[in-house]
């Protein structure tokens, strides 16, 4: 999962935690490990500038004050230069005592900036942030790097904020927290692929609020006037509310852990869940106080955020104020349909007995799709409807039936053309069989004497008696032969935009009837113009079975 994680390394103690954290991860994944430092070369130089005016009289003299600016840039240029190598050296050794690829990067210019440039424009699958620099402020927050960067990347993200729990944290479990997010069911997957990788044991918990109505109605009924309150029916409110959507957002919620359980016993990895009541900031940092984990994972946006928003409220609450490491997942994972459907889907008893109305051998694969089809619509009840639903879009169709009838008369006449064998055909659905006449067709049961018998070798006749055969393209490249009986009767119409329309409906009409040659006979049928036509010879032709009423 981690591959190539980078680590941001400023030699403070938090980042000492994070390249411990990287190795580690590197280790565990068989990834490698980028280090990266962000120096300030040029803000030196325009501070230096700016207090040139303090600087003692004998070195406000132009010689000596342009000495001082010269020995001063390049001393910050290349001492700053060589301070950040000297950062990335220690982390290199860590990486060969371990065993990992390293890489090293360093750059100038604002900090979070150009962390933000490269992060975005490399292939990181982790980036590893000490939630503070050497400006520590209070212990249990994030740096203005650390959230810079976090709201302007999308990575999955380590933010450090217990440096010792990677040396140790024996013991202590992996908490996600999910909220039904595809990035909270991000978080889940690194949270399980971390479990297995260090043998950890990994909780999920979800948070619901059944107490903000009860705030948002009381204040409500301050505002509302007796009449507006009435019209509103707040009593009606208050009770629904309580009778349904309270206990429905339990079982929503309740719902996202049962798919996380079902997710982490498809990988193989243990998993306990735990639902809490109440605001989901509150309830999961509690928590998270509480059980005390090794780390921390949570989507960076919520269930009800859009795509493009840079970090979820709740996330962001616990990247200020949580004391134990946290990993933000960015990644996006939406666990497959049939574990969806399988812990949040009811099933109404007139539904049920609409689907055991269906063969037996298809109803399990029918469930599914009655399924799937409910919460592609967003239902959590499957009534009759949506299994009648289900069952019209596996029926054919009539047209979808005519469509089979003429794709399986397609196939008998080129099975004919390679292998000369008499081919009987059903009139009903086009089912061909060859060599013999059957009993009764296999498809829909009509009775094998009312087969027609296929012949091309007779429409090959007529075609040579009618002036020999004649190739010609279609509209879309194609090749059709035609009789120069049927070509003949086709030039005898004198407006060229009238042949053209002519040509192109003869040559649709016998392309739907799988003919493998226009005959005098069928141009004529197609072509009423011609029929008054009373100088042309027309050649008798042996009538074919199944082809004389084409139209």
């Amino acid at each position: 999962m981690f591959k190539k994680i980078f680590v941001a390394a400023d030699n403070s103690a938090f980042s000492e935690a994070c390249c411990t954290a990287a190795v580690s991860l590197a280790q565990a994944f068989g990834g490698e490990v980028v280090g990266g430092h962000v120096y300030a070369a040029r803000m030196h130089e325009r501070r230096f500038r700016q207090m040139e005016a303090a600087l003692p009289e004998e070195y406000l003299v132009d010689k000596e004050l342009e000495r001082q600016r010269a020995i001063h840039d390049s001393l910050i240029a290349l001492g700053l230069q060589l301070i950040s190598e000297s950062y990335l050296d220690s982390l290199e050794k860590r990486c060969q005592a371990a065993e990992v690829p390293f890489a090293r990067k360093t750059f100038e210019g604002k900090n979070w900036e150009r962390l933000v440039e490269d992060i975005n424009g490399s292939s990181y699958d982790l980036v590893v942030l000490g939630a503070r620099g050497h400006g520590t402020t209070r212990p249990d927050s994030i740096g203005s790097v650390g959230l810079r960067v976090l709201r302007r990347t999308k990575t999955d993200t380590l933010v450090i904020k217990e440096p010792e729990a990677f040396l140790d944290g024996a013991g202590r479990d992996i908490l996600v927290a999910l909220d039904g997010s595809k990035e909270s069911f991000g978080a889940l997957q690194a949270a399980l692929a971390l479990g297995k990788a260090y043998h950890r044991p990994v909780n999920a918990v979800a948070a619901y609020d059944p107490y903000f109505h009860y705030a948002v109605f009381h204040s409500m009924v301050k505002a509302l006037s007796e009449e507006a309150a009435r019209v509103f029916r707040f009593e009606e409110q208050e009770r629904l509310h309580e009778e349904i959507i309270d206990t429905g957002l339990a079982r929503l919620y309740q719902t996202h852990l049962d798919v996380a359980q079902r997710v982490a016993d498809a990988e193989g990895v243990p998993l306990t869940t735990t639902l809490l009541a109440g605001r989901a900031a509150e309830e999961v940092m509690a928590y998270a106080e509480k059980v005390h984990p090794w780390l921390l994972l949570l989507g960076r946006i919520g269930v009800h955020s859009r795509e493009e928003m840079d970090i979820g409220s709740v996330t962001e609450h616990l990247l200020r104020f949580a004391s134990c490491n946290l990993l933000v997942a960015s990644r996006r994972f939406a666990p497959p349909l049939d574990l969806w459907s399988a812990s949040t889907a009811r099933w109404t008893e007139e539904a049920e007995a609409v689907l055991r109305h269906a063969p037996q051998e298809y109803q399990g694969a029918l469930r599914l799709m009655v399924q799937r089809l409910a919460l592609e619509k967003g239902h959590t009840v499957v009534t009759a409807s949506l299994v009648g639903e289900a069952m019209e879009a596996l029926r054919p169709s009539r047209e979808d039936t005519k469509r089979m009838g003429e794709a399986a008369l397609s196939v008998a006449l080129e099975a004919l053309r390679k292998e000369p064998a008499p081919v009987y055909l059903c009139p009903q659905c086009g089912h061909a069989a060859r060599g013999q006449r059957p009993v009764a067709c296999p498809a829909c049961r009509q009775d094998g004497q009312a087969f027609l018998i296929v012949d091309v070798e007779a429409l090959e006749a007529a075609a040579k008696a009618q002036g020999g055969v004649e190739k010609g393209e279609t509209f879309d490249g194609s090749t059709l032969r035609w009789s120069r009986a049927a070509l003949q009767i086709l030039q005898r119409v004198s407006d060229p935009y009238e042949r053209n329309r002519a040509r192109l409906r003869i040559e649709k009409a016998a392309r739907l009837a799988k003919l493998p040659v226009i005959t005098l006979e069928f141009a004529l049928s197609h072509l009423p113009e011609a029929r008054q036509t009373k100088d042309i010879s027309q050649p008798t032709s042996p009538r074919i079975p199944g082809t004389g009423d084409v139209e």
